[in-house]
């Protein structure tokens, strides 16, 4: 049986859709009501970093949930949230130190921004309340994250609703904005940024934010080296605060607990979400320095929703999962788990170029922009396929319709770009068939 619009009483995401129903899932397997089953291409929306089914994690809330529900955060703490904080706070960057537990990214982001106004309030400068956004961004959906998201046809039906913060042109070397190359472009895309505070007035800019890499609206875009420093150096001189976008990035999605930490920049303010709690119950963090925190003692950050002491101690148990076997700032997460890593890197170089340069492959050196993560870390095979222009618009449908029609469907992230991102649980032949099957979906593609 189908499920979608207009049947049944459930408000779909998609009204043109028919949904299977899913029913349980294993490692990166899905399963439906019928017994089919599909490929967790890219672990839903990138969530699933730590794949399905991980009994640790349903035991770990389980026994909280016997113990307590509920409490209210102004009136009491727990063991569970105090223990999880104190082992998040060993691994994040230097400085961090202060977290603040929400229910996802988009109210993590707006966290950021009001902590940012009270930040300034604070420190006698009221009129710093803008903050400054890139095009080709994504923050959320909630109205103050989609006055800050740069994806113009996201925010196009509600604009008269938005904030009115300013953006600039991303790091989008492959589509540079300036008509330049790197290095000779000299990182014209970080001197916007300047440009932009400097005619909105810097006295009233209160934060910059930013995605270290920038992901679901252009698709895994690394910024060329020396970018994010100087995006550091510019806040730093005119006394705005760095907000880190660590949504999708974070947890280990890029070789490093947090992507920003592959250019030695910290921010002033980082937010988690998605993969922070491997999808298994709603979950985010705002977290700053405990130097911002102080100033804030006599009014506290204006209330918005925390979240219940079962997510904390499932969230204790996926950080364990994470801290398996080897640390993550000595091995890429995206890695297999012992597959020869240039065999399959040659593979899938192999398959980008079946598309007849339509796809770009993100993976060490060979990343989207032009730019690399420092230090070789690997995330293998994150792969993109631009959608294309003239004949080449419908490349990306195609490939989304061919890979949901096998026998064994690949569902992923798929809309202009396609990102397959496996979980950590991968196993060496479950890549296999994913591969296969991205190869098997690419024949002629070149041609569509």
């Amino acid at each position: 049986m189908e499920y979608g619009y207009p049947r049944g009483h459930v408000f779909y995401r998609k009204l043109t859709r028919a949904y299977p129903m899913a029913s349980h899932g294993e490692g990166i397997y899905l399963y439906d009501e019928s017994g089919k089953r599909y490929i967790d291409g890219s672990g839903g929306a990138l969530v699933v970093n730590i794949g399905h089914g991980q009994k640790e994690i349903l035991q770990g809330m389980t026994e909280q949930m016997g113990r307590l529900g509920y409490v209210h955060g102004t009136q009491f703490t727990t063991k569970a949230m105090e223990e999880y904080a104190r082992a998040l706070a060993e691994v994040l960057p230097k400085g961090l130190e202060k977290i603040y537990f929400l229910s996802g990214g988009s109210e993590s982001i707006e966290a950021a921004i009001k902590l940012a106004r009270q930040y300034f309030l604070e420190s006698g400068q009221s009129q710093r309340w803008r903050v400054v956004a890139r095009w080709h961004s994504y923050h959320g959906n909630t109205l103050g994250a989609l006055s800050l998201t740069g994806r113009i046809g996201m925010r196009r039906p509600y604009l008269p609703l938005l904030i009115d913060f300013p953006h600039f042109p991303p790091p989008y070397c492959y589509r540079c904005p300036f008509g330049l190359a790197y290095p000779e472009c000299e990182l014209e895309c970080s001197k916007a940024l300047e440009n932009v505070i400097l005619m909105e007035g810097p006295e009233t800019i209160s934060a910059v934010i930013l995605e270290p890499v920038i992901g679901a609206t252009v698709g895994a875009v690394v910024p060329p080296n020396g970018y994010l420093s100087s995006i550091r150096k510019i806040c730093d001189h005119y006394g705005i605060l760095l907000i880190d976008d660590e949504v999708m990035t974070g947890m280990g999605r890029t070789g490093r607990w947090f992507a920003v930490e592959h250019w030695g920049v910290t921010p002033d303010i980082m937010v988690l979400g998605k993969g922070m709690s491997g999808g298994y119950f709603p979950l985010s963090a705002m977290i700053t320095r405990g130097e911002f925190v102080d100033r804030l003692k006599r009014h506290p950050l204006a209330r918005a929703m925390r979240i219940d002491k079962v997510r904390l101690a499932g969230l204790a148990a996926t950080l364990t999962h994470y801290l398996k076997g080897e640390a993550l700032g000595e091995i890429p997460v995206w890695r297999m788990i012992s597959a020869p890593l240039e065999e399959i890197d040659e593979r899938a170089r192999l398959w980008a170029q079946s598309l007849g340069g339509l796809a770009r492959v993100v993976e060490g050196e060979t990343m989207v922009g032009g730019g690399s993560l420092p230090g070789g870390a690997l995330p293998t095979r994150l792969v993109a396929v631009a959608g294309g222009k003239g004949k080449h618009r419908n490349v990306v449908e195609v490939l989304s319709q061919r890979l949901r029609r096998r026998e064994t469907p690949v569902v992923g992230r798929i809309s202009d770009e396609a990102l397959l991102l496996d979980p950590r649980s991968v196993l060496p032949e479950e890549d296999e068939l994913v591969l296969k099957a991205l190869q098997d979906a690419a024949v002629g593609l070149e041609h569509c």
